[in-house]
């Protein structure tokens, strides 16, 4: 009896760093419910800074999810996040009328995910995130050097 269940149900403890733990569950924790439903399998992450991930299930199911966590883990480790600072009034600019701009950019470096600030934070702060952040990074800045040189203004106040 007893062996009958170990050879139907397995479980796995992973350490991971919890600084990645919202990175590799993803928003409202879709990535992690897609690996559950997708294996049928347990998986406990903890919400304290704990380093053990639980992966329960079929021992098919634990293998697999082991080592769709551990690729994503070692690719959310390369990647680099950078923040680029725009002024609010050269991001309509860079974004394109219907998007069409940006959406080149983003085909341009496709590894690169950029994240703009919402419209009513008022910020001037793009994220840079990706393996290939770099070469992202120091295009947007010669775009916004460029835009600086040709958008160049000069407030003048006029008294009476």
């Amino acid at each position: 009896m007893i062996d009958h269940l170990r050879k139907q149900v397995a479980y796995e403890k992973i350490k991971v760093n919890p600084t990645f733990h919202h990175h590799v569950k993803g928003k409202n924790s879709s990535n992690i419910n897609k690996l559950k439903e997708d294996t049928k399998t347990l998986i406990n992450i903890p919400y304290d800074n704990e380093n053990d991930v639980r992966i329960e299930g079929a021992p098919e199911g634990v293998a697999l999810v082991e080592k769709l966590f551990l690729e994503r883990v070692h690719k959310v480790k390369n990647e680099i996040c950078m923040d680029r600072i725009i002024e609010q009034r050269f991001q309509q600019n860079i974004i394109g009328a219907k998007g069409e701009k940006i959406r080149k950019i983003r085909d341009k470096f496709n590894q690169a995910n950029i994240t703009f600030p919402k419209p009513g934070l008022k910020s001037e702060k793009l994220t840079i995130r990706g393996p290939k952040t770099m070469m992202c990074y120091k295009y947007l800045h010669h775009m916004n050097d460029e835009m600086n040189l040709t958008n160049f203004t000069v407030g003048v106040s006029i008294y009476e």
